[in-house]
Order: C-alpha cells, then sequence, then structure tokens
C-alpha cells in the first residue's frame, strides 16, 4: 500500500498542470491504482474490461469505487454489465487487431512438412483439453503431421503435461507460460485451437482470423466475435470426435 500510494502522488504530480479529461484503465491490475489517480484528480473512472471474468469482479469493484462508465469488447458482456450495474454508462467498442501480415516467415514450412497449431487455454478445464488430446492423437497415427504450441501458466500446467504423456504427444508439443511475448507468431499457426471457455477476448485470436487463419473452438455465449458468421469452427459438443473429425476437414 506505501508503494501505491507513492506511485499515486508521483503520477499526480505530473498531472499538476493538465488534468486529463477522464482516467481510463484496462486489466484489473490497473483498476485500483487508476482508481486513486482518479479520486484525486477529482476526474471521472472509465474500466474497460475484457470478457466474463473482469465483468464478474468489476460488479464487485464498482460497489467500493465510483466507476462512471464501462468499456466492454461484446455486446452480450455490454448487455450482462447493464444488467449487474443499472445506472451506469456502458460502452461497446469491438477490440482492433494490428494491421501487420502474418509472421508466416518466420516458421517457413517447407512444402509436405508438419503442420504448425497453437492451443490456447488449454488448462482452464482438463476435461475439455483431454479431448482434444485424444483426438491429436488418433490423427498423428493415420494423418498428417503436425506440432504444437501450448499455453500452460506456471501453476497447474504439470498436470496437462501428464495428459501430453499419456496420449504420446509430448515429443510435439512446446509450451509458453506467457503467449504475449509471441503473439504475432502463435497468431502465424496454421491451425488456432481453445479447447476450453476462456470467456475473454484473445487479441491473438482476432489477429489470427483476422488474417484468414483457421479457428477451432469450443461455444463461447459471450464471445459474439468468435462464431461460424466470423470464420471460427465451434464446436457445440466438444468431445473427441468432434475434434477429431473438424481437424481432419481443415489439416
Amino acid at each position: 500500500r506505501w508503494l501505491r500510494t507513492n506511485r499515486l502522488n508521483e503520477l499526480c504530480e505530473k498531472f499538476d498542470r493538465a488534468a486529463p479529461d477522464l482516467v481510463w484503465s484496462a486489466g484489473m491490475r490497473a483498476w485500483t491504482i487508476a482508481a486513486g489517480l482518479a479520486t484525486e484528480l477529482k476526474r471521472p473512472l472509465v474500466v474497460q474490461i475484457d470478457g466474463h471474468h473482469e465483468a464478474r469482479r468489476l460488479r464487485k469493484f464498482a460497489r467500493r469505487q465510483d466507476v462512471a462508465a464501462i468499456i466492454t469488447p461484446t455486446e452480450p458482456l455490454a448487455l450482462a454489465v447493464r444488467k449487474w450495474l443499472p445506472g451506469r454508462e456502458v460502452a461497446l467498442i469491438p477490440p482492433g487487431i494490428a494491421g501487420v501480415e502474418r509472421e508466416s516467415a518466420l516458421r517457413d514450412r517447407a512444402e509436405g512438412g508438419p503442420l504448425s497449431l497453437a492451443i490456447l487455454g488449454a488448462a482452464a478445464a482438463p476435461a475439455f483439453h483431454r479431448a482434444l488430446f485424444e483426438a491429436l492423437r488418433a490423427i498423428r497415427e493415420v494423418g498428417p503431421g503436425a506440432r504444437f504450441v501450448i499455453e500452460l501458466p506456471e501453476r497447474g500446467g504439470h498436470r496437462v503435461w501428464q495428459q501430453l504423456r499419456r496420449f504420446e504427444l509430448g515429443d510435439l508439443a512446446t509450451s509458453v507460460s506467457d503467449p504475449v511475448r509471441v503473439q504475432r507468431l502463435l497468431a502465424a499457426s496454421d491451425l488456432i485451437l481453445r479447447p476450453a471457455p476462456e470467456h475473454r477476448v484473445r487479441p491473438i485470436v482476432l489477429e489470427a482470423m483476422g488474417k484468414g487463419a483457421p479457428v477451432v473452438t469450443v461455444e463461447e455465449p459471450w464471445l459474439d466475435c468468435l462464431g461460424p458468421e466470423q470464420g471460427a469452427t465451434v464446436l457445440t459438443q466438444p468431445s473427441a470426435k468432434a475434434w477429431e473429425e473438424a481437424l481432419r476437414q481443415l489439416m
């Protein structure tokens, strides 16, 4: 708290001569210091959320802090926030993506070489990623070759590795704990796979879709930007058979 207060005082001093019209905060880690800055500067606080988890946390945060407005990335989230926080201004601003070419040249795949797959959010729900791993093992036995990068948190990631070894996929996998560092490279994969619902907008996925990469995902009721109309393959019943059929068709 002492360090936060010092940091807040330093920020306020920078705005002595020209205070901003508002304080905008993106990401839960910034909410507290943004609220303190808004209070000290006597400016409205605007909070931007990326998904359902942050929306639920915002309900509690808004009881303690004066949040003037909320920015949401999808219409379903905007409707939910208006219901949970009546009287607050809610704006729908769909997220954008960088207008750059995909980093395909960085992974220059030889003709007939293995496909590159990016698996995001696999550790969110073990039952979901087991179905995908079972499908990948079946495809490996008779289908085209593939290697994949899998997003795993530092906590709990070992359980997913146990499943990978169980399904004899460990030699094909490379794990990353912080995909932001290789975001553009992941977005350039041949296939983007989302085996578990994350309930939040991922720039990696949007960038891949914007550049034409196939995305296979479980159903996400909070994300109207991730559906068949936008080019994604949505598995309403993400069983091993459903994953295998979808992957065989795309691969």
